[in-house]
């Protein structure tokens, strides 16, 4: 009788305290999606700015021929997720991810032309499954794209002399000598900066432990 009464038992109806505090403890992040779609009222009590803390993913380009990405938890090894590229990826294309507020932003920097850029917004395909979505409008915010596949993002509004929805990039590494220049992700426009005469920079943000 009492197995019945478990079998019938309406989970919906936990308190949300109880649903939030099972969600914090959830390490994996994939656990977290699969526990906010049980229910309406477990969703509703774990909201998508809630999101438990987790531990960095190790992504990668698996392949130069297809630029499929690889997602591995690093205490495992196992591979978390398969992302496959965008669909218009060319074998040199060269790949920057970033991460803000949630959103993970890739840039494409095409072989053939290197002051092109095109940006994609991982989401979710109908069958849930993970997949690149172009974009000409990031809002209020500028990337900072470096050399070895380095980037950043910086949001606009917070500096007078950065232009919202753009990409700042270095081009013509040659003869210790190259441009600082700014791409219209919306227009494609690019614009010339000023030139550095040095050699491989990085984008760096300076803070007073650094200092």
């Amino acid at each position: 009788m009492e197995a019945k009464e478990d079998q019938l038992r309406d989970w919906s109806s936990l308190l949300p305290e109880i649903l939030n505090l099972i969600a914090k403890n959830l390490s994996e992040i994939s656990d977290f999606v699969r526990f906010r779609a049980v229910c309406k009222a477990w969703r509703f009590s774990t909201p998508i700015t809630d999101q438990p803390l987790q531990f960095p993913w190790i992504v990668y380009r698996h392949e130069e021929e297809t630029g499929v990405i690889k997602a591995i938890d690093m205490f495992t090894g196992t591979i978390v997720y398969d992302i496959p590229t965008t669909e218009d990826y060319s074998i040199g294309d060269a790949l920057y991810m970033v991460e803000d507020s949630g959103d993970i932003l890739i840039v494409t920097q095409r072989y053939s032309d290197s002051e092109r850029f095109d940006v994609y917004q991982l989401e979710a395909n109908k069958s849930g499954s993970p997949c690149w979505v172009k974009v000409t409008n990031i809002g209020d915010r500028a990337l900072f794209i470096g050399c070895s596949c380095s980037a950043l993002i910086l949001r606009a509004n917070n500096f007078a002399r950065i232009k919202s929805n753009s990409i700042y990039f270095f081009c013509n590494y040659n003869n210790d000598k190259c441009e600082i220049k700014r791409m219209d992700i919306a227009t494609s426009a690019v614009e010339h900066l000023q030139d550095f005469f040095r050699r491989l920079p990085v984008w760096f943000v300076p803070n007073l432990y650094h200092l």
